[in-house]
């Protein structure tokens, strides 16, 4: 969803502009103000990606708070309202501070039209970012179980992990589980039992030895977890395998 700041003194217009994408069914989370003062405020609160602002307005015009909030973000898209017999003022703030201008009174689909084109650039851009970000994450991922795997003799925890990567442990612990189909901790303890299985070949090694090896400190929580992924003890395995 796309933020849009209204800034306007006139109530019936900011309400006339939250009707419009409704009734057009927008999605846009819509932020209002009443000069252009509040209008810096709310901007520096909300940083929303659009501003639809008034030329004329008490406190600060909209002119002066355009010329502000560019500065602040220079790639907010600044759209100026103003009457036609004000169109030298639009002719300036096009200049030197907005993007565009919507000549009052405002027709519903003269706003769509004026507002589309930059709703369907962010969409663009979003889908674009999500695209690489998932690319990126699905390759940690991918990189992350080569960590583990070399690191199964060792004590490893989310926070380990997530923390070498680059992540937080929330994030990290969500995109492993989105991406595995399980949690860290449940694959590192698969990936442990498989090796502990290949292990029980070399009938040197006792299974209190295979456990350690394979990264378990207590022997009776590598046999409950064995039992759970396998359906029977390390012993009973062992003397089938």
């Amino acid at each position: 969803m796309i933020s849009i700041l209204v800034v306007d003194d006139e109530k019936i217009t900011r309400e006339y502009i939250k009707y419009v994408f409704n009734e057009k069914k927008m999605e846009a989370f819509v932020i209002e103000a009443v000069d252009g003062l509040e209008g810096i405020i709310q901007f520096k609160k909300y940083h929303p990606e659009i501003v639809i602002m008034d030329i004329h307005m008490p406190n600060k015009n909209g002119l002066e708070a355009a010329e502000e909030i560019r500065k602040l973000n220079k790639e907010t898209i600044i759209l100026v309202l103003t009457a036609y017999t004000e169109f030298e003022y639009a002719q300036r703030a096009l200049k030197n501070k907005a993007d565009d201008y919507l000549l009052k009174p405002i027709s519903p689909e003269h706003l769509i039209q004026c507002i589309e084109p930059y709703l369907e650039g962010r969409r663009t851009e979003t889908i674009r970012k999500n695209e690489e970000e998932y690319s990126c994450i699905a390759k940690t991922i991918e990189e992350s179980k080569v960590y583990i795997e070399t690191r199964l003799k060792e004590k490893i925890s989310l926070i380990d992990v997530a923390t070498y990567f680059g992540y937080s442990p929330y994030y990290f612990s969500k995109a492993f589980n989105k991406f595995t189909g399980m949690n860290l901790n449940a694959y590192i303890n698969l990936l442990r039992i498989e090796e502990s299985k290949k292990m029980m070949r070399d009938r040197t090694l006792s299974l209190q030895d295979i456990s350690q090896n394979v990264g378990f400190d207590n022997y009776n929580y590598f046999c409950k977890v064995f039992k759970k992924t396998v359906g029977v003890l390390p012993s009973e395995f062992r003397k089938n395998s």
